[in-house]
Formats: structure tokens, sequence, C-alpha cells
């Protein structure tokens, strides 16, 4: 059955195991794009974290394009079974953020550092939210931050980055609604590193840009004060 990218893309959106198969069946290219065309329908399937259709897009040969997919179709080629984990929004009070988005409401769990006298890049963890019907589970990742070769420079410091495409400019983004939305860094001040150097404070300067993936999604700037545990990077 030869069905369109939008057809392929609501089949994952609804789960609909037998129309996926017997599009794959007949050729459909899954590492194709959604309608969109910034999408892949890895991407898409990636959020309900349905063992049976990422199997399904891993057999027909679809590349995974973010670290979690990497991770699991590794799982899947060395033969290691995969246990469906609880929805993250299985709690009562999670909030839901359909009529009321803004980035004001985010809730941020943990925040790592990962450091290389090289390049290092930092992650931080959002609490889980509903949008749109959906479970969302995500995090900032910021990555290619030049910053000076040992922790013990950090301290007391402010170091500012262009935006992209700038020379230097932080490759950030979160992962929403099917797409990686740019996070703009413009600063990042470093406080108190602790005396076993396995964590330090930190104040963020961000810009959230979702009008390129989400229309009506509003461009909003956040200051974050956050811990950060420190994962030192040979």
């Amino acid at each position: 059955m030869i069905i369109s990218a939008d057809a392929f893309y609501h089949a994952i959106l609804f789960q609909d195991y037998a129309t996926i198969r017997s599009a794959i069946d007949a050729g459909f290219d899954v590492n194709g794009l959604c309608s969109n065309g910034r999408t892949s329908f890895v991407q898409a399937a990636q959020p309900a974290k349905d063992l049976v259709i990422l199997r399904m897009l891993y057999e027909a040969g679809a590349v995974p394009d973010t670290p979690w997919l990497e991770e699991l179709f590794n799982d899947f080629a060395n033969g290691i079974e995969q246990v469906k984990a609880p929805s993250p929004c299985v709690d009562a009070g999670t909030p839901d953020f359909t009529d009321e988005f803004t980035v004001a409401r985010f809730e941020y769990q943990a925040g790592m550092l990962y450091f290389s006298e090289v390049s290092s890049d930092i992650k931080i963890k959002i609490k889980p939210f509903i949008l749109e019907g959906e479970c969302v589970k995500t995090s900032i990742r910021a990555d290619g931050i030049a910053l000076p070769p040992t922790l013990d420079e950090l301290p007391d410091r402010t170091f500012n980055f262009p935006f992209n495409p700038d020379d230097g400019y932080i490759d950030a983004s979160i992962y929403l609604c099917y797409g990686h939305n740019s996070v703009n860094i413009s600063s990042i001040s470093f406080k108190n590193l602790t005396p076993d150097k396995q964590q330090i404070d930190a104040v963020i300067e961000m810009i959230f840009v979702f009008d390129e993936i989400i229309p009506g999604y509003p461009t909003e700037a956040q200051t974050l004060e956050i811990s950060l545990a420190i994962q030192t990077i040979d």
C-alpha cells in the first residue's frame, strides 16, 4: 500500500501498526521527512516510545537522528530486549500547558555539565508536562560550548556567546512538537564550584525560538539559575 508522508506520519501518531507495516512492505521511504519538511519519522515516533513502531522503522532501515534513538537502535542491533517505560505523565498533578504555553512554566529537574578542555556540553531536564494531549518529556541540550580548559577557571566569570550562525555560537535546542526548537544562549555566568569539583552553580541567559517549528508559539527570553552536576570528559 503506497501512502503519502502525511498519512504515514498520522499512522505513527495513532499507532496504526497495520498501515505502517503495509506502507513499509510497499517500499515506503522511512528516511523521508514528515509533511512539514523538517521532522523525520523516527523523531515523530520517539515521544510515545512505542517499541513496536520503532522496531518496524529500525528493521526498515530508518537512520536514528537523536541520541536516544541511536542507543535504542544499537540495542535492537545487539538483541537487547527493551521494556516500555511507564508514561512520566501518569501523575494526576502533571501540568497541562495546552491553554497557556510559556517557558515560564517550565520546572527544571536537573542539570549536567559535560566538561572537556576542548568543547563542553550542557543538558538540563524539564519536568514532564502535557501539551495538546501529548505527554512531553524533554530537555534543553547545548553543545559545543567554548570554555577555559580547567574547571578552576570558571567560578566568578561570565562568558558571552554570539547567536547562530556567527562563529562561536552554542548549538542549543529543546525537542518539542516533533522538532528541535532553537535556544539561543547569550551568556553563562558561573558561580560556586564545590571543593570536590562535582557541581557548579550557573546563570544562563536564553532565548527560546519556537516559530520555526511551532507557528504561533512565542519567542521568549528566560534567565535560569541552576546547579550543574559535572562530568569530566577526556
